[in-house]
Order: C-alpha cells, then structure tokens, then sequence
C-alpha cells in the first residue's frame, strides 16, 4: 500500500501477519490486538504506532488488547524486559491520570505567575520579559500534557475523571482546575508572545500553538456575566459576597477581549454606587 495524500490513506486497516510486524506508516495512531503475541513479535507489533507525523497531532501511539489481557500484559513485561536491556525508561507514555494531574500543576505554576504579576484573570500578558519567557516555558508543556490526554479520553466536557487501580486498590479522581475557555485564552495570551514583539522573538514559540484557534471562545458567558451585574446593581440589600463573585466572574470573562478592550473593560465599577 503506497499513502501519498491524506485522501488516499486507510482509516482502518485489518492484518493477521506480515503487515503487523513489517508495515510501517506514520499516520498509524492505534493497534487494536485480538491475538496473543510474545517476545520479538510484540515489540513489531507495538513499533507500528511509533512513527510520528506530527507531535502536535500523535505525540505517541496506543496499544488496545482485548484477548488474553493478563497472559498479554504478562507478556509484555517479558518482552520489554528482554530487548530493553530490563531498562524500559521512556518506552511507555504516562497514564491518563498522571497526564491530568500535570495539566493542574501546570496551570497552578501559571496562575501563581499571572497573580504576581497582579493579573489574576490572564487578561494580559505580563510587563516583566522574564515572566513573560516563564510562561512560554510552561505553557508548552502544558499543551504537550493536554494533547497526550486528549488521545487517552479527556474532553472539556468532563471535569472530575474517577480512576480504578485494581481490586483492593483505593480509587483515585482528578478534578481539572480549568475549563475550555480560560485554555482559549491562555492561548491568546501565547500568540501574543509572537505578534506583539516586533522583529525576532526573545522566547521559544511552538508555531502549532499559534495556529489554535480561539475563535471558539464564547461570547454568550461574557454577555451573561454582563447581565448578571447590571441585574444586581438594580437590586436593593444585595449580599456582597454574591457581588463580590459576580464582579469577578465579569472580571475574568474580560481575558477573552483583545488588551485594548480589556483596558476599556477595567473602568467598570468595582461597587454598587
């Protein structure tokens, strides 16, 4: 089979031998396995999701088995354990629970610098040129994390993710510590490290994030933020804890704005007058 254009290339292949061990494509993402392997025959058949198009877009391939799970993994061990030297360091990507738990670090280490920095809704990207490289540095690897958990099952649809770690074994969740639309603005944010320094960029810029589109960024959550505030000011013996949260969820939907409008936007009243 010879894949020239993206228009010619199988979406699904089924093989029994030859091809499962010596078929090599680059656009292969996931294996689905229904017979039992061993030794040289399971690194083959494994090596066929490896070869990377675009880390952007297969940043590792996955293995799916369903016949013999426990004789398979069994197997498996034996196997990496033979032909890697009993060191299998980098041979098997992080789980989807590890990769989630990063992404909340992550984003802490990068809500910790906007704060400093006195911004804690990301409207803007900081004055300091060290903090702004300090968000380059984080924010790429954030997106490497998030791209990894996409292929292993996370959406922004879901926001508390249980995880089973076997009979007796504890069960674990990890509630993400953002949504969809402050990931769009942090992107924003990201671009802006690339168009707004004139000439070569002091920082190491991935292009495949610049090319996000945020476009998806809702506006309906800022209009109904708006609402909510004009709402209250009309109303009398309001709580002002319920102000207080209103003013800032309004205040964080301004870092879907462009920094000219977001300026605009912080002239608001911080109190019912």
């Amino acid at each position: 089979m010879i894949e020239r254009t993206p228009e010619k290339q199988l979406d699904f292949l089924i093989v029994v031998d030859q091809m499962l061990t010596g078929f090599d494509s680059k656009w292969i993402n996931t294996l689905y396995m229904d017979k039992k392997l061993e030794y040289e025959n399971i690194i083959q058949a494994f090596s066929r999701t490896n070869r990377l198009f675009g880390r952007s877009e297969k940043p590792f391939g996955t293995i799916r088995y369903y016949r013999y799970p426990h004789t398979m993994g069994q197997n498996i061990d034996k196997a990496v354990k033979l032909y890697s030297g009993d060191k299998p360091i980098g041979l098997f990507v992080e789980k989807l629970e590890y990769n989630l738990n990063k992404l909340n670090t992550i984003f802490a280490d990068i809500s910790e610098l906007f704060t400093r920095s006195v911004i804690p809704n990301f409207e803007e990207l900081p004055d300091d040129r060290s903090e702004r490289g300090k968000f380059a540095s984080l924010f790429k690897p954030f997106n490497d994390y998030l791209e990894a958990a996409k292929i292993q099952g996370f959406t922004w649809n879901q926001s508390t993710y249980p995880f089973s770690h076997g009979s007796g074994k504890p069960k674990t969740k990890v509630e993400m510590k953002l949504d969809e639309n402050t990931y769009l603005v942090l992107v924003m944010r990201y671009k802006e490290l690339f168009g707004g320094s004139g000439g070569d960029v002091p920082f190491e810029i991935d292009g495949y994030l610049t090319e996000i589109d945020t476009g998806k960024i809702d506006s309906d959550y800022m209009n109904s933020r708006f609402e909510k505030f004009l709402k209250i000011l009309t109303q009398d013996d309001v709580d002002e804890a319920e102000m207080r949260k209103t003013l800032d969820d309004l205040h964080k939907s301004f870092a879907t704005l462009t920094p000219g409008r977001t300026k605009v936007c912080k002239h608001l009243p911080s109190r019912r007058s």
